[in-house]
């Protein structure tokens, strides 16, 4: 028999206020075959405003609403007047929410609508943050009232702007002009993913409380006149064509974070990286100079973070062979030459890492020694550990001094014999990468790390199992894909019904994400009058939540909702009624 569909709006109102209300907190809500399918959150801090019911649009029913995303590409099939129209009643009714932070404009060709949004908001003083984001601001049809929308955003008092995607060439003409509100108020700026040659911030007005600045994935060659932030605390230039760092950067007293990974920096200046007294994290991964590092140079700094993977090496036996004239002179002297010197260098600059740092990525550099020096200094401090894809025959017995190490990833290496090595592991570890290692025999004393959540062995020509992996009591996730198992192991049997088992790759992913922490380029923004679990603006509410569930509500539900309130039902039965999906996740872009 068919049923009928619903829709949100076939309950009454204060069924609809009721769901809410009841809601499990941190579950995010998707609405089934109806029409508005995502935004929804436990005290409705988001909403995907042209997908909800204009009714629903009341303080006593979103008290809380923090963000509102206007995805206007679903007003495409209005005429211009209908969309004014549309858009007013929306616009009036927001006007009513006083908790409103944060407004995000997406998808659209339509100028007369940005503009429209953005001149209502305008004069409210309440508003935080300002995301424009899939909007071409340089095409033909929105050009010619792009600086119209620039000259309204200059005059709001934001903390944060976002202008991501957005096919811009050069930076915005926003900060031309003077003591103008947005450049006297913003601390986060974010311009990732444009089409962005140049950056020459010498040009434009300073911004004295800009914290975070943002322009990943560009087409930058350079980057000029940093000074002019003196309170920056984020760089993230990541993903652009640099050849070098400036000299600018060593104005950057306060700056605690500096990403510059996947450019083409020919070197690293240690005179420069050397002054930056306030740096913690630094992320340089997949540049061809990631290790030309001085061994001083991180001496005096407060580092804790720390990012050096290599580019993996090319395949050399998928080039083309070299002719007998040229080998004495072309790559197979380049390479013998790379590998005489790369070895004492790492080791020697492994040594020279001063104590206390917390993370250390260090991927594709052949690193088949680690010197004691370098496990006396961090000993008392390194939590997160990544020698992926090196050159390891063994697990050096010093590991051992390493007592806060939590995630250690091994993977890809030549560990063979790691019986008594696994013994010389700090057992508090609880994430462990061993994946791509011929192992052969997993110990049995595996059951050492009685913390352990993660363990990935995939491909790590296993036969069997030991009996004592069903002691990890704490395991969740189990990675056996690409192994020798004549049959399935019998002490996967005695696993706990939590942990999730793989056996084949499909689907694959990394299971211990090695990298330093990375603040957002839009962190929370507080607000004194609001509580802890509704006082967040994210940069991209699509895409970039990973909440614990999902409650999803089918057609059959709809039925059961009507008549499951209709008793007086106490919110503990709720979660009885809706269907839980707790593997859903989103993935997360910064």
């Amino acid at each position: 028999m068919n049923t009928q569909k619903k829709t949100f709006t076939d309950l009454a109102p204060e069924l609809q206020a009721k769901v809410f209300k009841y809601m499990p907190k941190g579950l995010e809500v998707s609405l089934v075959n109806n029409d508005f399918a995502q935004g929804w959150k436990q005290g409705l801090e988001h909403a995907e405003i042209l997908t909800v019911p204009v009714t629903l649009l009341d303080r006593s029913t979103f008290p809380r609403l923090r963000s509102v995303e206007f995805s206007l590409d679903k007003l495409s099939d209005l005429s211009r007047d209908e969309r004014k129209t549309h858009l007013d009643s929306y616009l009036a009714k927001l006007s009513t929410i006083p908790s409103l932070r944060h407004i995000i404009i997406s998808h659209t060709r339509d100028s007369g609508s940005i503009l429209q949004i953005i001149q209502a908001f305008k004069d409210n003083k309440k508003i935080e943050a300002v995301t424009i984001e899939g909007i071409a601001l340089e095409a033909t049809m929105i050009a010619r009232k792009t600086k119209a929308i620039f000259e309204l955003l200059v005059q709001m008092s934001l903390k944060a702007l976002t202008l991501r995607r957005c096919r811009l060439s050069s930076l915005p003409a926003l900060f031309t002009s003077p003591n103008t509100p947005l450049s006297a108020s913003l601390t986060h700026l974010n311009l990732d993913k444009n089409l962005i040659l140049a950056a020459p911030f010498t040009a434009l007005y300073s911004l004295p409380k800009l914290e975070t600045l943002s322009l990943r994935d560009n087409k930058l060659r350079s980057v000029e006149g940093l000074g002019q932030f003196p309170s920056l605390v984020l760089l993230d230039v990541s993903a652009n064509l640099l050849q070098r760092l400036p000299e600018t950067l060593v104005a950057l007293t306060k700056l605690r974070t500096l990403i510059v990974k996947n450019n083409k920096l020919r070197e690293m200046p240690s005179r420069i990286l050397s002054q930056l007294q306030s740096l913690v994290s630094l992320s340089a991964d997949n540049n061809p100079c990631v290790l030309l590092l001085e061994s001083h140079t991180f001496q005096d700094l407060p580092l804790r973070h720390l990012s050096l993977n290599a580019s993996p090496a090319p395949q050399i036996e998928a080039a083309p062979m070299p002719s007998s004239s040229s080998s004495s002179s072309g790559n197979i002297v380049a390479d013998e030459t790379v590998e005489v010197v790369q070895e004492p260098t790492t080791a020697s600059f492994l040594a020279s890492i001063p104590s206390g740092l917390e993370t250390l990525c260090m991927k594709h550099h052949q690193v088949n020694l680690i010197p004691s020096d370098f496990f006396d200094n961090q000993a008392a401090s390194l939590a997160r550990l990544d020698l992926s894809n090196n050159g390891l025959a063994s697990i050096p017995a010093d590991f051992a001094k390493l007592s806060k190490l939590d995630i250690l990833s091994l993977a890809n290496n030549n560990l063979s014999e790691i019986i008594n090595g696994l013994d010389n592991l700090p057992s508090s570890i609880q994430s462990l990468n061993l994946s791509s290692n011929p192992l052969a025999i997993m110990p049995s004393s595996i059951n050492r790390f009685s913390n352990l959540t993660t363990l990935v062995l995939s491909d790590a020509k296993l036969n069997d199992l030991p009996s004592t992996v069903c002691e990890l009591t704490h395991l969740k996730t189990l990675d056996l894909a690409d192994n020798l198992f004549p049959s399935l192991p019998k002490s996967l049997s005695a696993l706990s019904s939590s942990c999730k088992v793989s056996l084949c790759d499909e689907d694959k992913d990394e299971h211990l994400i090695m990298s330093a922490p990375r603040p957002r380029p839009l962190p929370r923004l507080s607000s004194s009058k609001t509580t802890a679990a509704s006082s967040s603006v994210t940069t991209s509410p699509r895409g970039t939540r990973s909440p614990p569930g999902l409650v999803v509500f089918s057609d059959y539900h709809w039925d059961k909702l009507n008549s499951f309130f209709a008793k007086g039902s106490g919110k503990e039965d709720l979660p009885d009624l809706l269907l839980c999906d707790q593997s859903h996740s989103s993935s997360i872009s910064c």
